[in-house]
């Protein structure tokens, strides 16, 4: 059977790959651009309740990276409280078992959590089933098995930070899973508990370090790019391609002609970015609603302008004035000629960075904390629970993705 298992997750993974990387090139136009604008912001515009307000608390110890404890060291009788919520991790997470938080009670009680007495396990012995509060299932994993016995009370989570493309070929051979998650842990705003790349939280008070500092300064390069995967649904190398021919666009990785280090997503490739180079090319993979994966964070924490690409409604997700949307363009000219106005003008320019007088980026890590914080907190607020009548409608119908084509 393990056998059988490991040959299945061997094809599926094949299939993906051999997807990627022969199917047909989209092809990208101004009206297109015009069209995707359109449908993605409109569809933003009917619903509810899907923004994460910009107000926020951070403590210290979220923003510290944890030193994950090894499971079989941990004992949840050590819980400061009785009254505990215990939560399995039922798969691997890109083979992991931590979810990049810990385990245990310490990741909530680090992170400051209001409520803090939940226990996370990756361990399927560690407790009975019947007793489990919570059983995160991810939904990328090759394990797609759920626990053989369940309780009324346990909270069966979909947990993926994938949007429907990457994952279209592998939905294929998966039932539609009806009638068995309570709640959904995504990229989406509109899950039960989202889980972002990042956020961003106002400050109470204003951060005077950054007045009349000159951004441009030393900076003789226009545009990067930091990328692997060349063929994307979302059709963004088709804009770059048009980009390239009114302004340089220095593209690093297995995609460009440019390296950087042993791998361009390394530390020493932003510090090379941020003293270099004026603008950066934040594109998604996908245009797909709410999907913004950790590089925009990255790159809004740097003094360097991101240039986004995305299915998701920037206006609700970031500090006014402090990106540039492809989509808010009538042409790719236009956008180039734009970028060559800001180059030329260094008032101009500065002008994108005065939001960080206002506002803090939290990137993935403190970001991914809070979301545990609300997951911990759930489980002890909401005793009522709803279930998906059908998780493949909500993840693809609802997850109101577009391709360059539609």
């Amino acid at each position: 059977m393990k056998k059988l298992r490991k040959v299945l997750a061997l094809c599926v993974t094949l299939a993906i790959f051999c997807y990627w990387k022969f199917r047909p090139d989209p092809f990208i136009s101004p009206s297109v651009l015009h069209a995707l604008q359109y449908q993605l912001r409109h569809q933003m515009e009917k619903r509810d309740n899907f923004t994460i307000p910009l107000e926020d608390q951070l403590t210290k110890e979220m923003m510290m990276p944890l030193e994950f404890a090894k499971e079989p060291h941990l004992d949840p009788r050590q819980a400061s409280d009785t009254n505990l919520k215990k939560i399995l991790m039922w798969n691997e997470f890109y083979g992991m078992t931590h979810m990049e938080v810990g385990l245990g009670q310490e990741p909530f009680i680090r992170a400051g959590c209001p409520i803090n007495t939940c226990w996370l396990s990756a361990n399927r012995s560690l407790f009975k089933y019947t007793e489990l509060d919570a059983v995160i299932w991810y939904a990328g994993s090759s394990d797609t098995s759920f626990p053989e016995y369940r309780s009324p009370h346990t909270r069966y989570i979909f947990f993926l930070l994938e949007p429907p493309g990457i994952l279209q070929q592998l939905w294929i051979s998966l039932p539609p899973y009806t009638n068995i998650f309570n709640w959904t842990l995504t990229y989406r705003l509109d899950s039960d508990i989202p889980i972002p790349y990042g956020h961003v939280m106002k400050l109470r008070e204003r951060d005077k370090n950054w007045i009349n500092l000159d951004f441009s300064a030393g900076k003789s390069k226009m545009v990067a790019w930091f990328v692997s995967n060349c063929n994307t649904q979302s059709g963004r190398h088709r804009v770059v391609n048009t980009l390239q021919q009114y302004i340089e666009v220095d593209i690093y990785g297995k995609c460009g002609t440019l390296s950087c280090g042993t791998h361009h997503r390394n530390w020493k490739c932003y510090e090379m970015l941020d003293k270099h180079y004026k603008f950066y090319l934040a594109f998604e993979n996908n245009l797909c609603l709410d999907y913004v994966t950790e590089k925009l964070f990255n790159i809004l924490d740097m003094n360097v302008i991101p240039i986004v690409y995305g299915g998701a409604d920037y206006k609700h997700l970031l500090p006014p004035h402090s990106y540039i949307d492809v989509m808010e363009f009538p042409d790719i000219k236009s956008l180039a000629d734009y970028l060559l106005y800001l180059h030329a003008n260094d008032t101009a320019y500065n002008q994108y960075f005065e939001w960080k007088q206002y506002y803090q980026v939290v990137t993935r890590w403190a970001s991914r904390m809070r979301t545990w914080c609300r997951l911990c907190e759930k489980l002890h607020t909401q005793p009522t629970s709803k279930i998906y009548p059908d998780m493949h409608d909500w993840f693809y119908t609802k997850g109101q993705c577009k391709v360059p084509s539609d």
